[in-house]
């Protein structure tokens, strides 16, 4: 699971190099990377529950549902 800002970089490193394995990433179906993770993957799995993240620049949880993107 990269780091939420680091999900674009990783998508594209995972594409580019046709990488075998799985990246956890938040729901976010209006980031680029996102079309194209699921454009790429092999399979796309959702999490069943919204997982509590602390995001170091927030007071506070932020509330993510994830989907596991098999490459």
């Amino acid at each position: 699971m990269p780091d939420v800002a680091k999900a674009g970089s990783a998508v594209e490193v995972a594409v580019a190099t046709d990488w075998h394995g799985a990246l956890v990433l938040p729901v976010w179906e209006t980031k680029s990377w996102w079309e194209q993770a699921s454009r790429n993957a092999r399979s796309i799995m959702l999490v069943d529950e919204t997982i509590n993240m602390v995001h170091p620049n927030v007071h506070g949880y932020l509330m993510w549902d994830f989907a596991v993107f098999v490459f």
